[in-house]
């Protein structure tokens, strides 16, 4: 009986303690160290609690993280039932997430309901510079339901905390409205909106006096158990883009759709060119990303039958039906031939290298200082010939093109077997070879594209029209000193 009272007075004493340092304040103060030793090793940081309150149906607590960051928690809570209904407030003046110390204030305040296991959590507040409102659902100790509503996050001010080059600025919004997380049969949407988009294409590309870009992103996305439906669509000044019926494998992680591309006016592409191009762009194609892009297309730009494709950054490009004439239009050069072409293009994106060969049937050559210089020193309009075939073929190195041309005539050839393109500064260096008839000229094309220098600097033809006028014309004593007098100036 003694060692039952014993016990029965243990048991009651320790239930009095217990019940002392739970549901008093000065238990509580009791509890405060230990409590804060809990939440340190929890979050690996310096924790201060500075008000806890306990009871059997209300708690209060307070406490510091580091500092920098401040917790307030209190409401109704029933221990029996293991239930709470409590309002939090947040306030951190580092903001980290994925390990980023962003080095942001955050400020947040919601309520918590339900069990320890199952409960819903909401909050609004502001972060980024921005309004942020959330909802999320808890079921056994897993997100089930997230809802997150954002708005007036400036895009600069995201660059500058990434510590990103300022390449646009913009406002950005976004709702996400996922059920089911982790489920097979999970869905959902998210709308993102940047408006009022401006992209500095001098800091983006490193280039010197372009244009900004204003532009308007829309992205909206259905969630549908393992796939993402995606809908974009980008407005600019410079070049519209769509991309329609894009799905997302969340498994595979593989992203794929249609688009369509427009550009208005090719000018607007000067920050990509370097150069003014006249003109419009349509592009539709396929796309495909499964850890490198892939891309194909179809137009008709200028008129022609294009095709291309692009995989691990090589472009394989094909078009027929080209016209010669609405190339060098849309290059503001000037008009030299006229055709009609088959163009093949392959191009490494990454070393900015590759190989380019134009096809042109039955073409003829338009009056150009060739022609006139050819005119003059012959008396032969080279516009009336009609070149049966005409192949050009060029190796692309960077801003240069090494290049030739044989054009083969009813009544001869031209050729060009060493040319040379620099498509930095837009200039010609090469040496022709044309021959017509019973005549033939070589001679240099050099200077900007788009009006160069023409020279003669060899001709069989022309040497021999010369001697035989020095033979009509000149004293025979005097015949040999004319002709090596005009030798000394190349002819």
């Amino acid at each position: 009986m003694k060692y039952l009272f014993i016990s029965l007075s243990f048991v009651v004493l320790t239930l009095f303690l217990t019940l002392y340092l739970l549901f008093t304040q000065s238990g509580n103060n009791i509890i405060k160290p230990y409590l804060e030793t809990v939440i340190e090793k929890k979050l690996q940081k310096n924790v201060h609690v500075e008000t806890f309150t306990l009871k059997t149906n209300f708690i209060d607590l307070e406490f510091t993280v580091e500092k920098d960051s401040r917790f307030i928690i209190n409401g109704n809570l029933n221990l029996k039932k293991r239930l709470f209904d409590l309002e939090y407030i947040v306030k951190t003046k580092n903001l980290t997430i994925y390990n980023i110390n962003l080095n942001e204030p955050l400020h947040v305040a919601g309520k918590i309901k339900g069990n320890i296991h199952n409960f819903q959590l909401n909050g609004t507040g502001k972060t980024l510079e921005a309004q942020i409102k959330f909802l999320a659902t808890v079921e056994n100790k897993d997100i089930k339901d997230i809802q997150i509503d954002a708005k007036k996050i400036e895009l600069s001010h995201l660059s500058k905390i990434l510590k990103y080059p300022k390449y646009t600025d913009g406002e950005l919004e976004f709702t996400i409205d996922i059920k089911d997380v982790k489920k097979q049969s999970r869905d959902g949407t998210i709308n993102l909106l940047i408006k009022n988009g401006v992209l500095h294409v001098e800091e983006l590309m490193s280039v010197k006096n372009s244009d900004k870009i204003n532009y308007k992103l829309h992205l909206i996305s259905k969630i549908e158990k393992n796939s993402a439906l995606i809908n974009t669509k980008l407005i600019s000044n410079a070049i519209n883009i769509n991309i329609d019926k894009s799905t997302y494998d969340l498994k595979k992680k593989i992203l794929k759709g249609e688009y369509n591309l427009d550009v208005e006016d090719l000018n607007n592409l000067h920050f990509l060119t370097n150069r003014p191009l006249k003109g419009n762009l349509q592009i539709n194609g396929n796309y495909k990303y499964d850890n490198q892009i892939y891309l194909n297309g179809t137009s008709n730009f200028l008129d022609a039958k294009t095709n291309f494709t692009l995989k691990n950054n090589l472009l394989n490009l094909n078009s027929d039906e080209l016209s010669i004439v609405k190339i060098t239009d849309m290059l503001y050069y000037p008009r030299v031939f006229n055709s009609f072409s088959t163009l093949k293009v392959d191009y490494n994106l990454t070393n900015k290298t590759g190989e380019v060969s134009l096809n042109a049937l039955n073409g003829q050559l338009i009056k150009n200082n060739l022609t006139k210089t050819v005119d003059l020193a012959s008396g032969f309009d080279l516009t009336s010939e009609m070149y049966k075939d005409s192949l050009l073929r060029g190796v692309i190195d960077k801003n240069k093109i090494d290049f030739s041309l044989i054009m083969n005539g009813l009544e001869g050839y031209f050729k060009i077997l060493d040319g040379y393109i620099n498509l930095e500064t837009d200039e010609i260096d090469s040496k022709f070879d044309i021959k017509i008839q019973h005549m033939d000229f070589k001679g240099t094309i050099k200077g900007k594209l788009n009006k160069p220098d023409i020279k003669l600097s060899d001709s069989i033809y022309i040497k021999n029209k010369i001697d035989k006028a020095i033979e009509k014309n000149i004293p025979k004593e005097w015949q040999d000193t004319a002709k090596e007098l005009l030798e000394l100036f190349g002819t």
